[in-house]
């Protein structure tokens, strides 16, 4: 029973479409990015870190307080440059800045900040934490910051543009106007928390903000502009963990100054190396979920990302509906042609390791983020669906089929045809076994078919025909086949059992008593009595499937098989002619006597055994005699 093409296609699309809405929810999603964070943190780069990370630690903030005085930032900004670091980055807030009403703390304050904002002029370094994009968590910060333009979440004019790390933005006047007053080089340090975890693992590289553009404080620090890519929204490389960069304390930087011999192991770690001064101090808020699985400062996503421009990486994310789409039109030919459930079955569990497979080799060969779970759920459902789809067509054909061989062979012979699962009915299982073969029709039929009608005939071969199958399997004889009225039975095949011949021969007299039992109602059809013949012959025969294409069935030749057509020819009517080898085998001594037969083909008459017939003349069921009074 072929399942249809269009059915299974239609089944697919359905599922598959399920499948893939379904890669949306947030509990996939999050498998997704769990994958992506772990082939991030098991990647390691070729080159060590050329980042140095300075930590204003707890320990910083014990022995400096808070907030800290920006005079002493600009320090350590000077102690940096003097120890040859290549770039120095912020990522602080500069925004702490006191009402003071004392004109006198007022000029410090400012002394302060243009301070800080003179060293960083010189030295060239990034203030990256000046710029609060999202000030509505922060309402402290309302006043100072004018709302973010529209166009800042959808526009992106870094690449062509002017270098816009540097120039005048009129926010900062009212921020720290003594830093502003020296036109700061400036950046962006916004991470993007997952909405569906929380990680921080995304950033848009350039954004439009109030009056002017900004990179990111990566971007600003290494000298790599954006490009129109890092102006969406893109996944920062976070391939070290914090543990793996070096951290010096803001203190120790600091105190480097005091002697020649701190400046120079200072000089040795951070010569040349791009250096990001952060808060990781928790009571600072400053940390948060790092795709590392760790809470982490943050400032180590900037590291991670600036590390990643210098080595030329970035991560793209393969769309999610292009591999489906490959997908679905490379099985298409396979749901019109193909009906085998387990080609499906393969396909639909290949996907899950598949998924992950691809992942991984994408992202280790070029950095291609290629969503498993989002590939895997689609093709999964719907190669599941149409497998489950074609076995179950296959298991109501099966039960048809079942039911139809009830007909023809024993429970018990049923049984084990599918316990060994129907292996004796493959097209290439053939053996030579001894076996007992039962052969049987009516007596006459074919003159007494000439007398009725397609209904009359048909009415009566069923009535013989239900009874004598019946018979067959509860001796577990196997029906050959049917020729009109006559039968041919096997009986150790396809099931072997020893005692065969026994069984035929039971068989044979079983079915000639049901035949005088159910002469009344085979008179009624035919107006004629029901007499039948038996042969029954046993003998090493091939037993198999025989024939070619287009048709094969399960039978048996040689000559044991002709020998019983033979003897069933040459039977007495009523009566059951057995060979001497079945009687030998079955191991009993008939009710009947020998006798010698010829047969077409034989050049000597063959002894045989002739069961007594059936006596027709003794009285039917319902025509028993009575006695009559005179």
């Amino acid at each position: 029973m072929k399942s249809s093409p269009w059915v299974k296609l239609a089944l697919f699309t359905a599922v598959f479409a399920i499948g893939t809405a379904l890669t949306f929810a947030p509990a996939i999603k999050k498998l997704d990015y769990s994958f992506l964070d772990l082939l991030m943190i098991s990647e390691q780069p070729a080159t060590p870190p050329q980042s140095v990370v300075v930590a204003a630690d707890q320990y910083t903030y014990s022995l400096l307080g808070f907030p800290i005085d920006k005079s002493i930032f600009a320090a350590m900004v000077s102690v940096l440059h003097e120890a040859k670091a290549k770039k120095i980055g912020f990522d602080l807030f500069f925004t702490d800045r006191k009402e003071e009403k004392d004109p006198e703390a007022i000029k410090r304050m400012v002394e302060s900040e243009e301070l800080l904002g003179e060293v960083g002029f010189q030295t060239g370094a990034i203030f990256g934490s000046f710029v609060n994009r999202d000030f509505r968590n922060d309402p402290a910060n309302v006043k100072y910051y004018p709302a973010t333009p529209p166009e800042a979440r959808i526009e992106c004019p870094c690449e062509d543009g002017p270098d816009s790390s540097r120039g005048q933005f009129s926010f900062l006047e009212k921020l720290v106007p003594g830093v502003a007053k020296f036109n700061p080089a400036i950046a962006h340090v916004h991470v993007i928390p997952s909405k569906i975890d929380r990680v921080n693992r995304t950033m848009i590289g350039c954004i439009k903000l109030f009056d002017g553009c900004v990179q990111d404080l990566a971007s600003a620090v290494t000298g790599i502009k954006p490009g129109t890519y890092d102006c969406e929204e893109q996944i920062i490389p976070y391939f070290r963990s914090s543990e793996e960069f070096d951290v010096i304390s803001m203190i120790d930087v600091i105190q480097a100054s005091e002697s020649e011999e701190k400046m120079l192991a200072l000089e040795k770690r951070i010569k040349d190396k791009y250096v990001f001064v952060g808060a990781t101090d928790e009571t600072l808020k400053d940390v948060g979920p790092t795709p590392s699985g760790k809470v982490e400062p943050l400032v180590f996503l900037h590291v991670n990302r600036a590390e990643a421009l210098l080595n030329g990486i970035k991560i793209r994310t393969v769309p999610a509906w292009l591999p489906l789409l490959i997908t679905f039109m490379l099985l298409l030919p396979m749901l019109i042609f193909v009906e085998k459930a387990r080609y499906y079955l393969i396909i639909s569990v290949s996907s899950v390791f598949a998924g992950f497979i691809v992942s991984f080799a994408l992202f280790r060969t070029g950095f291609q983020f290629f969503q498993p779970m989002g590939f895997m759920v689609p093709v999964f459902l719907a190669t599941l669906a149409v497998a489950s789809y074609i076995g179950w067509k296959y298991f109501l054909f099966n039960q048809v089929l079942s039911n139809a061989f009830d007909n023809y062979v024993s429970p018990e012979i049923l049984d084990w045809l599918k316990e060994t699962g129907g292996k004796v009915l493959q097209s290439n299982s053939a053996e030579r076994r001894e076996i007992t073969i039962l052969f049987s029709d009516i007596a006459g039929y074919t003159s007494l078919s000439n007398s009725l009608n397609a209904d009359m005939i048909m009415k009566s071969l069923r009535l013989y025909l239900d009874e004598m199958m019946k018979i067959t399997a509860e001796y577990n004889g196997y029906v050959d086949k049917i020729n009109g009225d006559g039968l041919m039975i096997l009986f150790g095949a396809p099931k072997p059992f020893p005692d065969h011949a026994l069984r035929a021969i039971d068989c044979a007299q079983s079915m000639q008593k049901k035949v005088f039992e159910m002469q009344k109602e085979w008179m009624e059809i035919t107006g004629r009595e029901l007499k039948i013949r038996i042969g029954i012959a046993t003998d090493a025969v091939f037993v198999g499937n025989l024939g070619g294409a287009g048709h094969i069935e399960y039978s048996a030749i040689g000559r044991g098989v002709n020998f019983a057509a033979r003897l069933e020819s040459k039977s007495e009517i009523g009566g059951i002619l057995v060979s001497e080898e079945t009687i030998r085998s079955a191991g009993i001594r008939p009710d009947g006597y020998k006798r010698s037969v010829e047969l077409k083909g034989y050049d000597a008459e063959v002894d045989v055994w002739q069961i007594k017939p059936v006596d027709y003349s003794k009285p039917k069921p319902g025509q028993e005699k009575t006695d009559e009074k005179v």
